[in-house]
C-alpha cells in the first residue's frame, strides 16, 4: 500500500483581468505537487523530520512548528532566529531528505494566463490539477500493482467540502472522451494537518521548488531531487509525473 501526499504553491487564481493587465499578487503559475511514499518507509521519514526540526530548533519547538520552504526562504516566523547560512543548510538537508529516501514524485503546474484564456469556463486550477496528479498516481499504482491513499495539506472548511466534491466528480467536469479509472485510489482525500502529517511538509518544499522553477524560472532545486520522478521521461505527456499545461 502507497500514500500521496499532496501539496500546493502558487495562486490558483486569474493572473490577467479581463483588460489582459497582470493581477497584483498573482501568480502566472499554479503547481501542485506530491510525494508518493509506501506505507511501511512512513515512521522513517517521520523521524528524519523530526532529526532536522532538533537539530536546528531543538526539543523544545511548539506543537503547530512546520518546516514551511517560503517562511524558511524569507527568514519568517520561527526560522527568522536562524542566520541566513543556516536556513540554506536546512533546506539542503530537507531536499537531500528527499533524495534519499524511496519515493516517487508527481506534480501538475498550470500557466494560468493560458488556463483563463484557453477556455470560456475554465475548470477551476485547483480541481484541474488534482485531476492530473491523481490520473498519474493511479499509473504509478497500476505499475506497482498496488492500492493507494491520498493526504492533503488541511485547508478551510467549505474548500474542503468542494475539493471531496471535486474528487467524486472529476470525469463530469473534466470534458475528455475517456477518462481515466481511478481504480486503485482510495476514493476520500484525507486532510490532515501538517504538524501531525510531518511527509506533508517534505510535500511543501517539493512543490515549491517545482512552481518556482515555473514562476521564476529556477530550476537549482528542482534539478537536486527530479531523478525521484515517476515517469519523468515518459514519451506521452499524459503518463508523464512532470505535467505542464
Amino acid at each position: 500500500m502507497y500514500t500521496l501526499y499532496i501539496d500546493e504553491s502558487g495562486d490558483p487564481g486569474r493572473y490577467l483581468d479581463l483588460h489582459g493587465t497582470i493581477i497584483p499578487r498573482s501568480s502566472r503559475f499554479f503547481s501542485m505537487g506530491g510525494l508518493i511514499i509506501e506505507d511501511g518507509c512512513k515512521k522513517n521519514f517521520h523521524n528524519e523530520v523530526d532529526r532536522v526540526i532538533n537539530k536546528y530548533f531543538g526539543t523544545t519547538v511548539s506543537s503547530d512548528f512546520k518546516l514551511h520552504y517560503t517562511e524558511l526562504k524569507l527568514g519568517k516566523n520561527s526560522f527568522r532566529k536562524l542566520y541566513p547560512v543556516d536556513r540554506v543548510k536546512l533546506a539542503d538537508e530537507v531536499f537531500e531528505i528527499i533524495q534519499n529516501f524511496d519515493c516517487k514524485l508527481i506534480s501538475a503546474t498550470i500557466d494560468l494566463a493560458n488556463h483563463y484564456y484557453q477556455y470560456k469556463t475554465p475548470i477551476n486550477p485547483r480541481y484541474y490539477a488534482l485531476l492530473l496528479i491523481l490520473e498519474r498516481y493511479q499509473y504509478f499504482l497500476e505499475d506497482s500493482g498496488s492500492n493507494g491513499n491520498v493526504y492533503y495539506e488541511r485547508v478551510e472548511g467549505k474548500l474542503h467540502k468542494r475539493m471531496q466534491r471535486a474528487h467524486r466528480n472529476l470525469s463530469r467536469w473534466y470534458n475528455i472522451p475517456n477518462p481515466t479509472n481511478l481504480a486503485n485510489v482510495n476514493p476520500r482525500i484525507n486532510f490532515a494537518h501538517a504538524t501531525l502529517e510531518k511527509i506533508l511538509q517534505i510535500s511543501d518544499f517539493f512543490v515549491h521548488a517545482t512552481w518556482i522553477r515555473s514562476e521564476k524560472n529556477d530550476n537549482v532545486r528542482w534539478e537536486s531531487i527530479k531523478e525521484n520522478y515517476y515517469n519523468l521521461d515518459y514519451w506521452h505527456t499524459f503518463r508523464r509525473g512532470n505535467c505542464e499545461v
